[in-house]
């Protein structure tokens, strides 16, 4: 009779373990949780991010000090040429 309770309580126990389990599966469904795999993705894409924001910074940072050098365009800008705009006159041709 013992052996017959403790399987019963056995039963119960995995029963009952399971039961738990749906509930908590059922319930994290409806959290619109993500997985690890999305986790690390936009975790690696805000990485990339940061470093490339750090290095167009320091770039900026070169060309306002103008000790881009290595670039001779950035280094020193081209002279614009003005353009005369002929006068107008109030009349039509």
């Amino acid at each position: 009779m013992a052996s017959g309770a403790v399987g019963l309580a056995a039963g119960v126990r995995e029963e009952l373990k399971s039961f738990i389990r749906a509930r908590i599966d059922a319930r994290l469904q409806k959290m619109d949780l993500i997985t690890r795999e999305e986790f690390k993705a936009v975790k690696a894409m805000a990485e990339q991010a940061r470093l490339e924001n750090q290095k167009l910074a320091k770039e900026l940072a070169d060309l306002k000090k103008g000790r881009k050098k290595s670039d001779p365009k950035a280094a020193k800008p081209k002279a614009r040429s003005k353009v005369q705009s002929k006068p107008k006159s109030g009349k039509k041709a």
